[in-house]
């Protein structure tokens, strides 16, 4: 679908208004019109948006709307990650964990997840939520950590938080998240979790 510019687009590109362009794509997105999505994209990237080149990384990631490039996918994520965006951080640290459209590599993955997660602590707590997949992948961490020392509270709470983060997409129309939203329930469900669904429940009587 070709965008035309009247109305609110017009208006917005005589504001050189990128944060419109961009929101405008994303509701796209949710809708699942992937082409006009990317189209807004563009032109907000082209207008200096930061978040429309990471959410360009993503369209070309996985495919939506265009035919899939993982080369192109980590130019978009690598120009945003330059800006401390924390979804581009994020992706990077996913594609050279698993090697895709990069040589896979375990200490720079870790690099660019851990200053995804940094770049979280700059944010208010509701904010958070929208970064599920950045607080599932540190509660994942956290866990291995718990599993050799025996202390699971940081895991639990991040694990809990993603959860958090992953329903509240889900709500808004970001029905893709409802498989991770699976995962992360279950990793829930493990014992060693236990004690700690059971002090939720106490506080949650008590208030």
């Amino acid at each position: 679908m070709k965008i035309e510019f009247e109305n609110e687009n017009k208006v917005a590109l005589e504001d050189f208004n990128s944060d419109y362009f961009n929101s405008r794509g994303a509701e796209l997105y949710r809708d699942e019109e992937y082409e006009t999505a990317i189209e807004y994209y563009r032109i907000a990237a082209a207008m200096g948006n930061v978040q429309s080149l990471a959410n360009l990384g993503y369209c070309y990631y996985y495919g939506r709307g265009c035919k899939r490039d993982l080369k192109l996918a980590y130019a978009y994520f690598k120009m945003a990650a330059r800006f401390k965006n924390t979804d581009a951080l994020y992706k990077l640290s996913t594609m050279y964990e698993h090697g895709k459209g990069v040589k896979k590599n375990d200490e720079i993955a870790e690099y660019y997840l851990m200053t995804a997660f940094q770049s979280l602590n700059e944010l208010p707590d509701t904010a958070k939520l929208e970064y599920p997949s950045v607080l599932f992948a540190m509660g994942k961490k956290f866990l291995a950590i718990g599993e050799e020392e025996g202390d699971f509270e940081v895991a639990y709470t991040l694990l809990r938080s993603a959860q958090e983060g992953y329903e509240f997409q889900i709500s808004q129309g970001c029905h893709y998240y409802e498989k991770m939203l699976e995962e992360v329930e279950e990793i829930l469900k493990r014992d060693c979790f236990d004690s700690y669904w059971d002090e939720d429940e106490d506080e949650s009587f008590l208030n």
